[in-house]
């Protein structure tokens, strides 16, 4: 299967935020090549491309294991956290876990502010080294020196996505190699009955 994300931004006047979590990600049912966080995001490399710049955001908010070092330490951040959150994302695919995951809420900040990176897979040679390299570039602490600060392209021409055709993608020409088993677009068969069956609540989130 082709895997692809990007971060999909939201313009809220001037805050900007950030959904691209394990979480929120699916697969589609009629083109079920896409990874997608609640909408198609490929079609948005170039849409993230284009945004101005604004404000930092401070907003402390999202899922813990997905917190980036400027975010815990509350000096603003920008939409370079998209890619270390797509870095936490690839390596939980992969290893199925999180980079610096602990039970504890506290330890997991403490490693992602100063643990080195460590790839805890099971299997050897399961995380090649062209996904190591791609992984440890996104997770890199300094958003300065991150894979994307200079444009969604350097990411695309990182040797992991080698393969990939990105109009190919875009257009869904992929044939995938796994395709859901979906009844209507009411089935729920595909999720865990733990969160189909939640009632649905309402979350204020406050700046």
């Amino acid at each position: 299967m082709a895997l692809y994300s990007n971060g999909r931004w939201k313009k809220t006047e001037n805050l900007q935020a950030k959904e691209l979590e394990m979480c929120t990600a699916k697969i589609e049912a009629d083109h079920p090549s896409t990874l997608t966080s609640m909408t198609n995001l490929a079609s948005r490399w170039e849409e993230a491309e284009q945004l101005q710049a604004k404000e930092l955001e401070t907003s402390f908010c999202g899922t813990p294991e997905y917190f980036t070092l400027e975010q815990l330490l509350n000096g603003g951040y920008d939409k370079t956290v998209h890619w270390w959150t797509l870095g936490v994302l690839l390596y939980k695919m992969l290893t199925g876990l999180p980079p610096y995951y602990d039970e504890n809420a506290n330890e997991m900040y403490r490693k992602i502010l100063h643990e080195p990176l460590h790839f805890h897979d099971n299997r050897p040679g399961l995380v090649l080294p062209v996904a190591r390299d791609l992984i440890a570039r996104l997770l890199d602490r300094n958003p300065k020196r991150r894979l994307g600060v200079n444009g969604t392209a350097e990411i695309k021409a990182h040797d992991f996505f080698h393969s990939i055709d990105w109009r190919k993608l875009l257009d869904r020409k992929y044939e995938p190699s796994f395709k859901p088993n979906v009844t209507d677009a009411r089935d729920t068969a595909n999720f865990d009955g733990k969160f189909s069956s939640e009632p649905p609540t309402d979350t204020h989130i406050t700046n």
